[in-house]
């Protein structure tokens, strides 16, 4: 994961602060884990799978105090990790 994914999911979540930078970076491979999982290569240009990359690590973020139960995936995700997988996104 190059800086460039740290620095981009900070802008995308407003966070402005360096406290949490190892968590994120945590949170970071932890959402290219679940796209390459989902059948999406790791090693991408595209737009959209940056975009998803942010989505899932913030989300991550957000809902970390979560222990149990389900946890919905954000809006437009199925969409993004869909057209990804079909080799379609930006």
């Amino acid at each position: 994961m190059g800086k460039d994914y740290l620095t981009s999911v900070k802008q995308y979540g407003k966070i402005e602060w360096d406290d949490e930078d190892d968590l994120l970076k945590q949170l970071i491979n932890a959402a290219q884990d679940t796209l390459e999982a989902a059948g999406i290569p790791r090693d991408t240009d595209k737009d959209l799978y940056r975009l998803a990359v942010q989505r899932l690590a913030m989300h991550y973020y957000e809902n970390r105090e979560e222990i149990g139960g389900s946890s919905v995936m954000p809006m437009g995700m199925n969409w993004m990790i869909e057209h990804l997988r079909l080799g379609d996104g930006v």
